[in-house]
Formats: C-alpha cells, structure tokens, sequence
C-alpha cells in the first residue's frame, strides 16, 4: 500500500515492478498504459521512504535480476486475482464505513502531489476530473469596511 500510496502506480504496474527497475537515480516504470499513447517512462527518485521500501522487498546482493518487487512467500509474482484475494481479506478486517479499493490510493497520491506529474497523464484534465479527490482550500472573501 505505501509504494501504491508514494509512486501513484496503478495496480498491474505495482505488481510489475521487478529488480530491473531499480536504477541508480531511482526506480524506473513504463507503466503499461500508457505504452501505446505516450509511451513516457516515469523516474522516481530515491527518497528515505522509496529506498526503504525497495530495499524491503530486494535486499542488495540478495536478488537475482527480474524478481518481482512484490512478490509472494514463494518468491514469484503475484497475479492480479491472487493480489485482489488478499486485498478483499485485508479489506474485510475493516470496518465498512473505513474499507477503500486500491485504486483509490492512487487517487491519493494524484489529490497530494502538487503538480500531477506523479500519475504520468499528458493532460492535467485527467488528473484534475478523475484523481483530485480533496476538497479547494479557498479563503472567503473579506466583509467591506463601512
């Protein structure tokens, strides 16, 4: 949830993510949606948090090239019905009125990031109709002085 939360990845993309997309300035995703539209990679540069997370789930020296960063006890992928069966457990723990979809971690991370870039969209209207879930913070206008 926290690599969901941190790069704004969508789901097919987290599951992915192997050692092959760590690289010395960051971790490098093609996300596969946007493969045949702008076809644009996105870096994430190493944060404490990001390092932290990638180096959880692939000590260094550890890991043979391609194994998946999020991985089952077995060390293989996880595919998307077996990941959604975990999720649905986890989710069931909750109260109802506190459940959410991973997907909604991705609007998350797009309602946070200050200018978008995070999701990768070309046109900030995507992110803006679909991703910005918080509220404006507006200040009200000042009574006129009489």
């Amino acid at each position: 949830m926290v690599l969901a939360v941190t790069t704004g990845l969508r789901l097919a993309d987290v599951l992915a993510l192997d050692t092959s997309a760590v690289t010395e300035d960051g971790l490098l995703v093609a996300p596969a949606k946007t493969k045949n539209s702008t076809g644009k990679a996105i870096l994430f540069t190493w944060t404490d948090l990001l390092r932290e997370l990638v180096g959880a789930a692939s000590p260094p020296g550890q890991c043979p090239p391609h194994r998946p960063l999020v991985r089952t006890t077995g060390g293989t992928r996880y595919t998307r019905s077996g990941f959604q069966t975990l999720w649905q457990r986890l989710m069931a723990k909750l109260p109802e009125e506190q459940r959410f979809t991973f997907h909604d971690l991705r609007a998350k991370a797009g309602s946070d990031h200050e200018d978008g870039k995070l999701l990768g969209h070309a046109d900030t209207r995507t992110l803006n109709r679909h991703y910005r879930r918080k509220p404006e913070v507006v200040e009200p206008l000042p009574l006129p002085k009489r």
